[in-house]
């Protein structure tokens, strides 16, 4: 026995890395369309605060590929449901929600001790597990296709659940950072058990999280600001290095010196818009910073389902510009040309008729050189000849499976 030379070994037959990757090596893996990073605004309570991250979104001309809210399913309304799920088809960006019930809300004891504070976000019990799989259950019922997960079984079940068609095979599964798994090990059990895109713990290294991005091939989500309760962290000047190495990452911008505000309401509902336009402020200030330490970083479109187009290719779409102008609008290098849409599968077969069709497809444009994407899709279509696509609202999912 050679002591830690064999444990390393065995960590290396297994494919993981057997030790910090100090020399931060550059990744090379990708979102689906090749871009680098996206960025993430967390604690997006309810739809007014998501209406004010696009206010402040467009005011600081901030690119914003997905939003996620900590309240859970369970505390909005039907309505409010299907006003999120409808905000977000409107830009094609990620709307991901929190599985409500949990362990430090129930009536029990330990999470409120001072050393039982980790079971907090777990579920407690059987029936609290039945409950968090009917509240995702309530969120896909209502045009939501992302949750975010905190409890190890409740990711297993539903891992389970896709697998066996129980629920939607793109449905993303977002690890939550207080899942706290902090190595490469543990990341791997997360992403086998059928975690989809991971929040990091907020105080990992560049050689940590080196290492954790050679051991999966999960989107990271990494908090570039780290709300004071799980850190309090500013790593604006990190920015391009968590790029570099940590590819295909979600930039996150939670903030500093605010306060907690979970759960939320319409009690807190100014509290919460003012957090969101500060944090799309400090995101500027990290988008700048990226722009001025890695011009050449890619980012991403908000297209990024590695199977996007997994039956059908577009390979022209042109569309009038009245016709848009009376669905919403674009703006983009097509507006004003005349055309067809022409749609053929991977065989090259043309579509028409009842041909069931699944077609998405986005428009990206820098305006005024800000860099700032207006992104357009299509929407899902099913059983359309190719003309009826004329003029319809453009729409767009969100999935995060990275591709290397």
């Amino acid at each position: 026995m050679n002591g830690i030379r064999d444990t390393q070994a065995f960590l290396r037959s297994m494919g993981l890395p057997d030790h910090d990757l100090r020399d931060l090596p550059s990744s090379d893996q990708r979102f689906p369309d090749g871009g680098q990073w996206r960025i993430e605004i967390p604690s997006v309570e309810g739809p007014n605060a998501l209406r004010a991250v696009y206010q402040y979104a467009d005011e600081y001309g901030v690119p914003i590929h997905r939003v996620s809210q900590g309240s859970g399913v369970m505390l909005l309304t039907d309505d409010e449901l299907d006003e999120m799920a409808a905000l977000g088809r409107q830009r094609g960006i990620e709307i991901s929600l929190f599985v409500g019930p949990r362990a430090g809300w129930d009536t029990g004891a330990m999470a409120y001790s001072t050393a039982g504070k980790i079971v907090g976000p777990k579920a407690r019990g059987a029936d609290q597990l039945v409950h968090a799989v009917e509240d995702v259950k309530r969120a896909l019922e209502h045009g939501i296709n992302s949750v975010l997960v905190t409890d190890e079984g409740l990711l297993l079940v539903l891992g389970k659940m896709k697998e066996a068609g129980e629920l939607p095979k793109d449905l993303i599964l977002k690890g939550s950072v207080m899942l706290g798994a902090s190595n490469p090990a543990s990341v791997r059990l997360l992403q086998d058990i059928g975690l989809t895109t991971f929040n990091t713990p907020t105080d990992l290294s560049l050689a940590h999280l080196a290492a954790i991005r050679a051991a999966t091939t999960m989107p990271l989500d990494i908090y570039v600001e780290v709300p004071d309760d799980i850190g309090g962290f500013i790593r604006h000047y990190e920015i391009a290095e968590l790029v570099r190495v940590c590819a295909p990452v979600y930039l996150k911008f939670g903030l500093r010196n605010a306060p907690n505000i979970y759960p939320a309401g319409t009690h807190l509902e100014a509290t919460a818009i003012a957090l969101t336009r500060e944090r799309l402020r400090r995101a500027r200030i990290g988008y700048d910073m990226l722009k001025r330490l890695d011009p050449d970083a890619i980012m991403s479109l908000r297209q990024s389902r590695s199977n996007l187009v997994a039956d059908i290719h577009v390979s022209a779409v042109r569309v009038s510009s009245s016709r848009l102008r009376r669905s919403g609008g674009i703006s983009s290098p097509q507006r004003g040309q005349q055309g067809n849409a022409s749609l053929k599968n991977r065989s090259g077969e043309g579509l028409r008729g009842k041909a069931s069709t699944r077609i998405r497809h986005a428009w990206h444009e820098t305006r005024g050189g800000s860099g700032r994407p207006v992104f357009t899709c299509l929407r899902q279509i099913r059983g359309c000849p190719p003309k009826t696509l004329l003029g319809l609202r453009i729409e767009h999912d969100d999935h995060d499976s990275a591709a290397r």
